[in-house]
């Protein structure tokens, strides 16, 4: 994708831009190392607690100001420069935006190294979730692997202009093509071009946090849950999953002499697992709020168990249980609590797809 947006460099250097303030300034990226307490991902909240993450673990890279063309330059060479290993940094914003092309680009970098991306700045000696990501900063945001935005967080779109007079027709629609097939290799829905086409260069499009999960703009580092019907020695059972950021979750249904089980797997990191698992005092299975089973460990006694990179749970669900389940509208849960106020949720979510999957199952399980 890189190549072939440098090839069309010529094409998008008609001065093709967003609405700038008067003083906007050039972005710069400037860099602290933070531990987990400022880690996103709420399913594995309380391990920041812990000491599970190795200090340093994260990078956060703070990028501020106006994007322009070489922006993704900057951003590879302040890579090397601190010596920024893949995977390993959340790249905040705080811009109004700037040069289109330098957006993609600088998102294609982001991409490149897998790090996620945050609507946030650096101030005051830690991070600030209050700033705005308008814009080509937008373009250069969904380039995040994971990408998070709090209600404190504001992202901005219109459509784009030129500042050296009116596009034609024939380069509108390139730019146009190639901002669409941006959007679909970044994995969000090209309808906000749409959306954002028929705001005024001088107006915005300011996304609400459902507006952006909808679009894929933001997706807190969650791929979409996955059903598949599977078959081990002549059984078949149904795993409903969802990858996360950090770890992956899966509820497994099965049928046997008349009874139905569950067996809710998280799948982590072996050290974490070991951690969670050595920590726990007490593990909850939940639908949509509401508790299902609740077991604590007595001793050596306790139905969580561990096994490498995995810590699981195994459940006979009644019909009462079952009934909740079908009723079920958001998540599927397994909560795993321990010492020291120490609390791990991950989650499945689910809709009227998932949830018409598992009741079709269930009818033909007995």
């Amino acid at each position: 994708m890189t190549k072939r947006l440098t090839s069309l460099t010529f094409i998008l250097m008609v001065a093709v831009c967003f609405l700038l303030p008067k003083n906007s300034y050039a972005m710069k990226f400037s860099i602290m190392s933070f531990t987990s307490d400022t880690e996103r991902s709420w399913a594995v909240l309380n391990l920041k607690r812990t000491g599970i993450f190795d200090k340093n673990i994260m990078i956060g890279i703070y990028a501020s100001g106006e994007i322009t063309e070489n922006s993704h330059q900057i951003l590879r060479d302040f890579i090397k420069k601190n010596n920024i290993s893949h995977e390993s940094a959340v790249v905040y914003f705080s811009s109004p935006g700037g040069s289109l092309l330098g957006g993609m680009l600088l998102g294609e970098v982001i991409r490149e190294f897998g790090f996620d991306t945050e609507v946030g700045k650096y101030d005051s000696g830690k991070v600030q979730e209050e700033a705005v990501c308008a814009s080509a900063c937008v373009y250069a945001f969904v380039g995040g692997v994971g990408r998070y935005v709090t209600d404190k967080g504001i992202l901005g779109l219109h459509r784009f202009y030129s500042k050296n007079g009116n596009l034609s027709e024939g380069i509108t629609q390139q730019l146009s093509a190639i901002l669409i097939n941006y959007l679909l290799s970044m994995g969000v829905d090209p309808s906000v071009f749409s959306s954002a086409a028929v705001v005024a260069s001088n107006e915005m499009l300011w996304l609400t946090t459902r507006q952006a999960l909808e679009f894929k703009i933001v997706n807190y580092g969650e791929e979409p849950t996955i059903i598949k019907l599977k078959q081990t020695m002549g059984k078949s059972f149904l795993a409903i999953g969802q990858n996360h950021r950090l770890y992956s979750m899966v509820f497994s249904l099965s049928c046997l002499n008349g009874n139905t089980y569950l067996l809710s797997i998280l799948k982590i990191n072996p050290k974490w697992a070991k951690f969670i698992y050595d920590k726990a005092l007490v593990a909850q299975i939940d639908f949509d709020g509401y508790i299902i089973h609740s077991e604590s460990r007595v001793g050596d006694r306790f139905g969580l168990k561990l096994d490498k990179g995995s810590v699981f749970i195994e459940k006979q669900l009644s019909k009462n249980n079952i009934d909740f389940l079908l009723k079920s509208k958001s998540s599927l849960t397994l909560i795993i609590k321990g010492k020291e106020l120490f609390i791990t949720a991950a989650i499945v979510r689910v809709n009227e797809n998932v949830i018409g999957e598992i009741q079709n199952y269930l009818k033909n399980c007995h």
